[in-house]
């Protein structure tokens, strides 16, 4: 099976399909774990990936998905928490939203 091989790489609470794709010209289960193994431990921060390889009619075939038993959970969501950005970003617009049509008009002749 000729072809390339697309790899998808996630971080925590991301599916398969949300990672970002890569392409490589891997041929082998076994080239696809130590390559794992090698993203893991660059980017500790990866949970897992997964290894398509891909023909020229768009056949696919899964070499191998792998997940990071040691993944450090502090990205994505988590880490704009803990930076100390506002929790709730949209409390000024619900505020607005709770004004009727005619409050809001009536606020933008007073101000």
């Amino acid at each position: 099976m000729a072809g390339t091989t697309e790899i998808y790489i996630c971080y925590p609470g991301q599916a398969i399909k949300e990672g970002k794709c890569e392409y490589s010209d891997i041929q082998s289960r076994m080239e696809a774990d130590s390559d794992a193994a090698r993203r893991f431990a660059d980017d500790p921060k990866i949970a897992k990936s997964a290894y398509y390889k891909v023909n020229e009619d768009g056949d696919f075939k899964i070499l191998c998905t792998k997940e990071n038993a040691n993944v450090k959970k502090s990205g994505g969501r988590q880490g704009i928490q803990d930076s100390g950005a506002r929790t709730h970003p949209d409390r000024k617009r619900k505020a607005q939203k709770k004004q009727g049509f005619f409050g809001r008009l009536k606020s933008s002749f007073a101000g």
